[in-house]
Order: structure tokens, then sequence, then C-alpha cells
């Protein structure tokens, strides 16, 4: 028996490629590569967001950005799009919070979830 089911990111990808404008497609892609933290594909794939003219980038987005510039060791460049300020200092903030915890998972979400459970850093760093 052949399998013949695509991944997400196959059907995704084909819909794009059949209407590089599907901005639905385009998100849920990019959703899919944050939640399967594939930075290397989201950073590559960003750059469609020239074909949505007017599309602003969310902060977790921004925050996902900055993960994978401190990942590489260089910094993302995306044309049209300079990553905030903000994003940054968010990402410092989750991440030194997360590390006063030291190996303890468990008890940073706990007492983190609250304050940072909406960044993706919180994702990144502490969702199994």
């Amino acid at each position: 028996e052949v399998n013949l089911a695509l991944s997400p990111e196959q059907e995704l990808s084909m819909l794009l490629g059949a209407n590089r404008q599907n901005r639905m497609a385009f998100e849920y892609l990019m959703t899919y590569y944050l939640l399967t933290k594939n930075l290397d594909a989201f950073v590559k794939d960003l750059v469609r967001v020239r074909d949505f003219p007017g599309f602003a980038v969310p902060p977790l987005w921004d925050e996902a950005l900055v993960l994978a510039s401190r990942l590489s060791g260089r910094p993302v460049q995306i044309p049209g799009h300079a990553i905030s300020q903000e994003a940054v200092r968010r990402v410092n903030t989750v991440s030194r919070s997360i590390q006063r915890f030291g190996d303890n998972a468990a008890l940073a979400r706990r007492n983190l979830f609250k304050a940072y459970g909406d960044t993706y850093t919180f994702y990144w760093l502490l969702h199994l």
C-alpha cells in the first residue's frame, strides 16, 4: 500500500506554488515552521512576505528572527523588514528569566507562564 499523504509543509508549499499570493497558506506555513521549531525554513520562506503588500510581520515572528540570528551566529536579513528592538528586549528578558530556573524546565514553565506564555521565546525554550 502506497501512502500518498503529504506533510503540512508539502501541502502548503503546493498551495503557494499554485498561487504565490495565497496569504492563508503563507501564514499557515510560517506558523507550521514555528510550531515545529524549523527556524531555518522559517527564515528561508519569510522572503515571501514581499508577495503581500502592507503585510506587517507579527511580534512573534520577530522573536523567531532574533532567535534564528542567535542560533546561526549571524544577523538575519529580511529585505524590507527591520527586526524590532522590542522583540530583542523580549527575547533577552524571557531568556534571562528562564535561565534563573537552571535545568528545571517544569518549574520555569509554572512560574513564568503567566508573564511570558504568550511569547515565542517561551515556546522555543520550554515547549517539549
